[in-house]
């Protein structure tokens, strides 16, 4: 005799967590991704800059020529500024994605300062080096090391004034990572850049 059985219940289909699904969409940001994308371009075009001056390096019977002679006072206050410059960038990005646009603001607005006052202390230090760009292979890779750097601090804060702007206009990023995120992640790239240009051509030297 057939033994009625009960119908199995429906299963559910799978559903993702509203706050797993948020943390996927934090994760998952386009500004985000475009900023990893330009913070991996621009860490080849470093890579190739240090190749071509330890290729230098090792084809040099003396490195770097007599008379250069660099001293380590500002490429160390420099070095201070730039981890200062990482502490007020995180601040901003995790004022914002917590809503608090005051400390935002605060935090990105610091990180300009440190930027202006890095521009600052690398255009000095051109003028003070000695040598210029044409002068030896060294003031070469010395210029074109130091110069890269500059150009992304200088970009850095353009982009950093740019969100300034916008947290100021009362635009907010809290729901997901935005331009703020994406600022203090290339903002971190540039400080662990110098702090590389820093090692090579200050203290190995």
């Amino acid at each position: 005799m057939a033994v009625a059985t009960a119908p199995r219940a429906a299963t559910a289909p799978a559903t993702v967590a509203p706050a797993a699904a948020e943390d996927l969409e934090r994760r998952s940001s386009p500004l985000l991704l475009g900023a990893a994308l330009a913070v991996a371009a621009d860490a080849m075009v470093f890579g190739a800059l240090l190749a071509a001056y330890f290729g230098l390096r090792a084809t040099s019977f003396v490195w770097p020529p007599k008379g250069v002679s660099h001293g380590t006072y500002l490429p160390g206050v420099l070095s201070l500024t730039a981890l200062m410059g990482v502490a007020s960038a995180q601040w901003a990005a995790f004022a914002i994605r917590r809503g608090d646009r005051r400390n935002c603001l605060i935090g990105t607005g610091m990180t300009m300062g440190f930027g202006l006052a890095i521009v600052n202390a690398e255009w000095y230090s051109f003028g003070r080096s000695g040598f210029g760009i044409s002068k030896h292979a060294y003031g070469t890779m010395h210029d074109a090391l130091v110069g890269f750097h500059l150009l992304n601090v200088v970009i850095a804060v353009v982009l950093l004034g740019i969100v300034f702007v916008h947290a100021l206009s009362g635009g907010s990023d809290e729901d997901r990572p935005g331009a703020v995120q994406a600022v203090a992640l290339f903002w971190h790239f540039t400080a662990a850049v110098w702090l590389v240009i820093f090692s090579v051509l200050y203290l190995a030297t």
